[in-house]
């Protein structure tokens, strides 16, 4: 899993990350992720999709993305997580 290093709002189009900790791997270069308010105990989640992916070491920028994706909603994170 990877976190949010700050807030996004319902509309973004990129998301920056932070770079997975071992034992966690970074996401593939394009794919489909959660969003989700919490690890153990979502309150809301998110399915995204994201044609590309820049890695700048410790942070990650997810281009091309597409919220709300198979019935879910686009909605406004804190400090989230993807999976």
């Amino acid at each position: 899993s990877c976190e949010l290093t700050t807030g996004i709002n319902a509309s973004v189009t990129s998301i920056t990350i932070n770079a997975a900790v071992s034992p966690y791997s970074n996401p593939p270069s394009s794919g489909r992720l959660v969003l989700a308010d919490s690890t153990y105990n979502p309150t809301k989640f998110e399915i995204i999709t994201y044609t590309g992916l820049t890695d700048n070491t410790t942070t990650l920028i997810l281009t091309g993305v597409t919220r709300g994706q198979e019935g879910t909603s686009g909605s406004t994170y804190r400090l989230s997580l993807l999976y």
